[in-house]
């Protein structure tokens, strides 16, 4: 950030964009405020199944498509990964997400 530049936390939060890590130093502070775990999402505007794409434009004016591929296509699956998509930027950052999630064994039925 160029120094003198005055930042309106408020407006640069709502403003960002999804899945992008970002860092501010606020000067004079010498503090440093990480602002990665923060993702805005916009409401859902509207919802187009089209198999095998789903298309779902948020109320910020973009839109994120999603389609299935070598499997039969579901709304509900389409729509969680296309919301799965906008939280985390794109798909690569859900898959890396997904291989890096702490699974617990499966506990033996007991007889």
């Amino acid at each position: 950030m160029p120094l003198g530049m005055d930042l309106n936390l408020d407006q640069f939060m709502h403003q960002r964009v999804p899945g992008k890590a970002l860092a501010i130093e606020l000067i004079g502070l010498g503090h440093e405020w990480s602002l990665e775990s923060y993702c805005y999402i916009p409401e859902i505007d509207r919802i187009i199944f089209n198999d095998p794409a789903t298309i779902v434009f948020w109320k910020d004016g973009t839109k994120t498509v999603v389609k299935a591929a070598n499997e039969s296509f579901s709304e509900e699956k389409g729509l969680a990964m296309a919301i799965a998509k906008r939280y985390f930027g794109n798909m690569s950052r859900f898959k890396k997400a997904l291989q890096n999630a702490t699974r617990q064994e499966k506990k033996e039925a007991k007889k």
